[in-house]
C-alpha cells in the first residue's frame, strides 16, 4: 500500500475542532502512543533519506504495532508502509539489533482519530513539538500530487492554511527540537 498524507500544524485546536463537528465528525477519544524508531547505517535527520527503510515500534493502549516504511517523494507525502500486530515488542526489538536495525529517537503524543470520506484523520499532541492535523488515505496507486491537493482541500475546508503545512516526520521534529534547531513555525522543508 502507498500512503499519501498531509499534515499541518494546529495553532489553536478550538476552531478546527468546532470545524468537525460542523461537518459530523467525530473524533475518537485520545490515545496515547509511545514509538521507538529504528534505522540502519549511518542515517542524518537533517538529509532525506528516501533509500532507507525506517522501523517504528509503537506501544499504544498495551498493544505491540511494528510498522516498516519506505520513504517517497519527501519525508511525508508518500511513503510505502505496512505494519502488523505484534505480542512481544521486546523480542522484536531484540530482533532489530540483531538486523543490525538500532533505536534512535522515541516520539511520545496523543492521537484522536476518525475514518471520513475515505480519509484518516488524525489529530495529534506530540510531546514537545505541538498539536497536528494529519489527513491520509491509503492506496494502491495513484497520482499522489492529486491525491495531496485533494486532503489538503479538505484542510482548507477545516480553517487550515497551507502555510501551516508540514513535510516533516514527527521523529524529525522531536530531533530538531531536542538540537534547539526547531525554528518558528516548523520548517516545511530540510533546510
Amino acid at each position: 500500500m502507498q500512503e499519501i498524507e498531509v499534515k499541518s500544524r494546529v495553532e489553536n485546536p478550538e476552531p478546527l475542532l468546532a470545524a468537525l463537528t460542523e461537518k459530523g465528525i467525530v473524533l475518537s477519544a485520545p490515545v496515547k502512543q509511545d514509538d521507538v524508531i529504528y534505522v540502519t547505517g549511518d542515517w542524518e535527520f537533517t538529509r532525506f533519506m528516501n533509500d532507507r527503510n525506517i522501523i517504528r515500534l509503537r506501544e499504544q493502549d498495551g498493544v505491540g504495532i511494528f510498522t516498516l516504511k519506505r520513504p517517497g517523494v519527501n519525508e511525508l507525502d508518500t511513503a510505502i508502509e505496512e505494519e502488523v500486530v505484534v505480542s512481544d515488542l521486546p523480542t522484536v526489538a531484540r530482533m532489530l539489533k540483531l538486523l543490525d536495525y538500532r533505536p534512535i529517537l522515541e516520539v511520545h503524543k496523543t492521537r484522536a482519530k476518525t475514518k471520513y470520506q475515505g480519509m484518516e484523520i488524525c489529530l495529534d499532541v506530540v510531546e514537545g513539538i505541538g498539536t497536528f492535523i494529519e489527513v491520509e488515505k491509503l492506496v494502491e496507486q495513484g497520482d499522489a500530487e492529486a491525491i495531496q491537493e485533494e486532503l489538503f482541500q479538505f484542510l482548507e475546508s477545516l480553517g487550515i492554511s497551507r502555510d501551516n503545512r508540514v513535510t516533516r516526520g514527527y521523529d524529525t521534529l522531536v530531533r530538531l527540537q531536542q538540537e534547539g534547531k526547531l525554528l518558528q513555525p516548523i520548517p516545511r522543508n530540510n533546510d
